[in-house]
């Protein structure tokens, strides 16, 4: 099944979370979720608002952005555009 973001959202995957820091395991349940990811789909935007973001670009986002989504065993993040803070280039 493919997820097709609609209006201004964006689908992205996001980075890895650190499973150590300086040598010391970190347990899942205190990592705290990465803050930037890559842009999987992204919805055509707003009739007077363009979408700016494309596929594969890599986005910083807040700490509490996005609605988690699971599809085929894969975690995203559905989200606004406006919730992306800068894109990596």
């Amino acid at each position: 099944m493919q997820i097709k973001p609609q209006s201004n959202y964006i689908l992205v995957l996001p980075d890895k979370a650190e499973e150590t820091v300086s040598g010391i395991i970190v347990p899942e349940s205190v990592r705290q979720r990465p803050l930037r990811g890559t842009v999987k789909a992204a919805g055509p935007g707003l009739p007077d608002e363009p979408m700016e973001i494309k596929v594969n670009d890599v986005v910083a986002y807040g700490q509490h952005s996005g609605i988690p989504v699971e599809n085929e065993g894969v975690e995203y993040l559905v989200m606004k555009a406006s919730d992306v803070f800068y894109v990596l280039e």
